[in-house]
């Protein structure tokens, strides 16, 4: 874990924390995000939810009740270059990139398209379409690999003050997930505050 990126909370700052978790599909957004939610206790909204209704279009509500959550105080939430409007990044203190290797998110991607289709998920199409389907999610992973992490890097040249932190494995991931309390605490700026 790039961990000297990360500027903690605990140094005193009583910034609110709101989280852009990015990364090409199949990287863990949506498993990261709720775990960081779940332990750090802050809203969450998961894009694809909001996104997709009937038929896996965009639901006509999507940019309304996304600007309503990106107004909350302190949130997390996945961050996706093409989808993602800039009022959410430009509120974003914090940005994690899950920078992990290409090999390992593709199948992730591949394993995800075969589990949500189970589910009965219809914004992802069927497995078998991976060769005739242009958007099947495993072809996208493939194709927005490199320009993700372009765009990953003039986002944070664009925002000189989000903090960031990068994971580059399974394990600095882990770690990450770990060590959320100890990053971001907020008892000690709020101890610095009162006092």
């Amino acid at each position: 874990m790039n961990s000297d990126a990360v500027s903690p909370n605990a140094s005193g700052s009583s910034s609110p924390l709101r989280i852009l978790v990015a990364g090409n599909l199949g990287a863990g957004k949506t498993t990261l995000c709720r775990e960081i939610a779940r332990r750090l206790d802050l809203d969450y909204v998961g894009l694809d939810e909001l996104y997709f209704g009937d038929g896996g279009r965009e639901r006509p509500t999507f940019l309304t009740e996304l600007g309503a959550f990106a107004e909350g105080e302190e949130w997390v939430t996945e961050w996706d270059f093409w989808r993602g409007p800039a009022f959410l990044a430009d509120r974003a203190t914090v940005f994690v990139w899950l920078d992990l290797p290409h090999a390992l998110v593709v199948a992730r991607a591949f394993n995800r398209s075969r589990r949500d289709r189970k589910l009965g998920a219809v914004y992802e199409p069927p497995l078998h379409t991976v060769l005739t389907d242009r958007d099947h999610v495993v072809r996208e992973s493939l194709r927005l690999h490199r320009p993700g992490r372009r765009l990953a890097v003039e986002f944070l040249m664009d925002r000189p003050g989000v903090r960031s932190v990068r994971l580059r494995s399974r394990r600095e991931v882990g770690a990450f997930a770990a060590s959320l309390e100890d990053l971001f605490s907020r008892e000690g700026a709020e101890d610095s505050a009162a006092g």
